[in-house]
C-alpha cells in the first residue's frame, strides 16, 4: 500500500495533501462559473404529447421537441410539410381616381371662377324661436333692473 501511495504521489505531481473545500471559502469579486446555478422549471413536450418537468437555463413556459417526419404516416407528413411552407398573401391593388378639378375647388376664392354655393337660408324659411328667445330675455332683464 505504501508503494501505491508513492506512485499516486508521482502522478499527482508530488502533492499528497488533501484540500477539503467547504461553503465558508472567501472570494473576492464574482465566483468564476461557466454556468449559472439558477435553472428554471419548464414543461418539455415530447412528440407523442407526453410532458416532463425539466429545468432549463432560460425561463420558458414550455418547450416542444421536434416531430420526426420519418415516423409519421404519408398524410400526416404532407400536412406537416404544407404547414411549414410560407403562405401566399393576396395582393390588394388600390385604384386612385384622379378626377379632382382645381378650378371648381378654387372658383369661389378669385373672380372669374364659378360662383360658390349660397350659404344663407332661403327667404321663405320661418325664423327659429331659439334666435328670438334670447333677445326677449335680455329685454326682460333690463326692465327688471330699471324697477
Amino acid at each position: 500500500s505504501t508503494s501505491s501511495l508513492r506512485s499516486l504521489a508521482r502522478i499527482a505531481g508530488g502533492s499528497t495533501t488533501a484540500v477539503r473545500s467547504n461553503a465558508h471559502r472567501a472570494t473576492l469579486g464574482a465566483a468564476a462559473r461557466h454556468e449559472y446555478l439558477r435553472r428554471y422549471p419548464i414543461q418539455l413536450v415530447r412528440p407523442d404529447g407526453s410532458t416532463i418537468g425539466v429545468r432549463a437555463p432560460e425561463p420558458l413556459k414550455m418547450f416542444a421537441m421536434p416531430i420526426d417526419l420519418k415516423q409519421l404516416s404519408e398524410d400526416e407528413r404532407l400536412q406537416m410539410l404544407a404547414a411549414r411552407k410560407p403562405k401566399t398573401k393576396a395582393i390588394v391593388q388600390e385604384s386612385i381616381d384622379d378626377n379632382f378639378d382645381a378650378g371648381a375647388y378654387m372658383g369661389g376664392f378669385w373672380s372669374g371662377g364659378a360662383e360658390p354655393a349660397p350659404t344663407s337660408p332661403p327667404k321663405d324659411a320661418a325664423p327659429t324661436k331659439k334666435a328670438a328667445a334670447p333677445a326677449a330675455k335680455k329685454s326682460e332683464k333690463k326692465d327688471a333692473k330699471k324697477k
